[in-house]
Protein backbone atom coordinates (compact mmCIF):
# COMPACT_ATOMS: atom_id res chain seq x y z
CA UNK A 1 0.00 0.00 0.00
CA UNK A 2 1.57 3.02 -0.84
CA UNK A 3 -0.10 6.12 -0.29
CA UNK A 4 0.68 9.22 -2.14
CA UNK A 5 0.94 12.42 -0.10
CA UNK A 6 0.74 15.69 -2.29
CA UNK A 7 2.86 18.29 -0.62
CA UNK A 8 1.48 21.59 -0.43
CA UNK A 9 3.50 24.23 -2.18
CA UNK A 10 4.82 26.86 0.20
CA UNK A 11 4.30 29.90 -2.16
CA UNK A 12 0.86 29.58 -2.72
CA UNK A 13 -0.94 32.57 -3.15
CA UNK A 14 -2.99 33.87 -0.17
CA UNK A 15 -6.61 35.62 -1.17
CA UNK A 16 -5.95 39.83 -0.93
CA UNK A 17 -8.10 42.10 0.45
CA UNK A 18 -8.13 45.38 -0.88
CA UNK A 19 -8.59 48.24 0.91
CA UNK A 20 -8.93 51.06 -1.35
CA UNK A 21 -12.58 50.90 -1.60
CA UNK A 22 -13.36 50.98 1.65
CA UNK A 23 -10.84 53.59 1.90
CA UNK A 24 -13.06 55.38 -0.47
CA UNK A 25 -16.28 54.66 1.39
CA UNK A 26 -15.00 55.57 4.65
CA UNK A 27 -14.19 59.28 3.10
CA UNK A 28 -17.14 59.70 0.84
CA UNK A 29 -19.15 59.00 4.44
CA UNK A 30 -16.63 61.84 6.48
CA UNK A 31 -17.33 64.09 3.58
CA UNK A 32 -21.48 64.04 4.02
CA UNK A 33 -21.35 64.03 7.70
CA UNK A 34 -18.97 67.09 7.66
CA UNK A 35 -21.22 68.94 5.02
CA UNK A 36 -24.29 67.93 6.48
CA UNK A 37 -23.40 68.88 10.52
CA UNK A 38 -23.65 72.91 9.88
CA UNK A 39 -26.77 72.25 8.19
CA UNK A 40 -28.40 70.15 11.61
CA UNK A 41 -27.19 72.97 13.90
CA UNK A 42 -28.94 75.41 12.30
CA UNK A 43 -32.06 73.68 11.49
CA UNK A 44 -32.56 73.51 15.70
CA UNK A 45 -33.15 76.80 16.40
CA UNK A 46 -33.76 77.02 19.83
CA UNK A 47 -35.39 80.19 21.99
CA UNK A 48 -33.36 80.08 25.21
CA UNK A 49 -34.73 82.12 28.37
CA UNK A 50 -33.00 84.98 29.66
CA UNK A 51 -31.23 85.00 33.46
CA UNK A 52 -32.00 87.23 35.93
CA UNK A 53 -28.74 86.66 37.82
CA UNK A 54 -25.96 88.74 37.32
CA UNK A 55 -23.46 85.96 36.94
CA UNK A 56 -24.17 86.91 32.70
CA UNK A 57 -22.59 90.05 33.54
CA UNK A 58 -19.73 89.51 34.96
CA UNK A 59 -16.09 89.94 32.54
CA UNK A 60 -12.89 87.98 32.41
CA UNK A 61 -10.86 91.30 32.51
CA UNK A 62 -9.11 91.63 35.98
CA UNK A 63 -9.46 94.51 38.31
CA UNK A 64 -7.47 97.42 36.83
CA UNK A 65 -6.13 100.25 38.84
CA UNK A 66 -4.75 103.52 37.87
CA UNK A 67 -2.70 106.15 39.97
CA UNK A 68 -1.39 109.03 37.92
CA UNK A 69 1.42 111.49 39.63
CA UNK A 70 -1.29 113.84 40.85
CA UNK A 71 -2.28 111.06 42.85
CA UNK A 72 -5.44 110.38 41.66
CA UNK A 73 -7.25 106.68 41.99
CA UNK A 74 -8.97 105.43 38.51
CA UNK A 75 -10.76 101.60 38.92
CA UNK A 76 -11.60 100.74 35.38
CA UNK A 77 -11.56 103.85 34.26
CA UNK A 78 -13.79 105.36 36.96
CA UNK A 79 -12.27 108.25 39.52
CA UNK A 80 -12.22 107.33 42.53
CA UNK A 81 -11.22 109.16 45.95
CA UNK A 82 -8.52 107.38 47.48
CA UNK A 83 -10.84 107.12 50.74
CA UNK A 84 -12.89 104.79 48.59
CA UNK A 85 -10.46 102.94 46.64
CA UNK A 86 -10.88 99.95 48.46
CA UNK A 87 -14.50 99.21 48.66
CA UNK A 88 -14.44 100.44 44.95
CA UNK A 89 -11.92 97.67 44.27
CA UNK A 90 -14.11 95.08 46.18
CA UNK A 91 -17.38 95.93 44.29
CA UNK A 92 -15.16 95.51 40.61
CA UNK A 93 -14.33 92.03 41.73
CA UNK A 94 -17.68 91.08 42.48
CA UNK A 95 -17.92 91.87 38.99
CA UNK A 96 -15.34 89.86 37.29
CA UNK A 97 -14.55 85.95 37.20
CA UNK A 98 -10.43 86.82 37.31
CA UNK A 99 -10.75 87.87 41.06
CA UNK A 100 -7.04 90.06 40.52
CA UNK A 101 -5.89 93.85 40.50
CA UNK A 102 -3.37 94.63 38.09
CA UNK A 103 -2.11 97.97 39.26
CA UNK A 104 -0.55 101.03 36.98
CA UNK A 105 1.08 103.53 38.74
CA UNK A 106 2.93 106.49 37.00
CA UNK A 107 6.79 106.53 37.37
CA UNK A 108 6.94 110.10 39.16
CA UNK A 109 4.74 108.59 42.51
CA UNK A 110 7.40 107.78 45.38
CA UNK A 111 7.82 104.35 46.34
CA UNK A 112 5.53 104.53 49.42
CA UNK A 113 2.99 105.36 47.59
CA UNK A 114 2.75 102.93 45.57
CA UNK A 115 3.43 100.14 48.38
CA UNK A 116 1.07 101.49 50.71
CA UNK A 117 -1.73 100.97 48.12
CA UNK A 118 -0.49 97.37 47.18
CA UNK A 119 -0.57 96.70 51.00
CA UNK A 120 -4.14 97.90 50.95
CA UNK A 121 -5.22 95.62 48.17
CA UNK A 122 -3.30 92.47 49.20
CA UNK A 123 -5.92 93.29 52.29
CA UNK A 124 -8.87 92.37 50.33
CA UNK A 125 -9.45 88.38 50.97
CA UNK A 126 -11.47 88.63 47.43
CA UNK A 127 -8.53 89.42 45.29
CA UNK A 128 -6.79 86.31 44.25
CA UNK A 129 -3.30 87.81 42.94
CA UNK A 130 -2.52 91.66 43.34
CA UNK A 131 0.41 92.70 40.39
CA UNK A 132 2.15 95.85 39.15
CA UNK A 133 2.09 96.57 35.66
CA UNK A 134 5.27 97.99 34.21
CA UNK A 135 6.51 99.30 30.70
CA UNK A 136 8.77 96.60 29.03
CA UNK A 137 12.37 97.50 28.05
CA UNK A 138 12.97 98.13 24.66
Amino acid sequence: MSHRFRRRRKNASLPEITLTPLIDTVLVLLIIFMMSMPVLHNYLNVALPQANNSDSQQTTEPVNVHIDEKKQYYVNGSSVSESDLVKAIQTSLEKTQDKGIIVYADQQLSYGTVVMVLDEMKAIDAASYVSLAVEPRQ
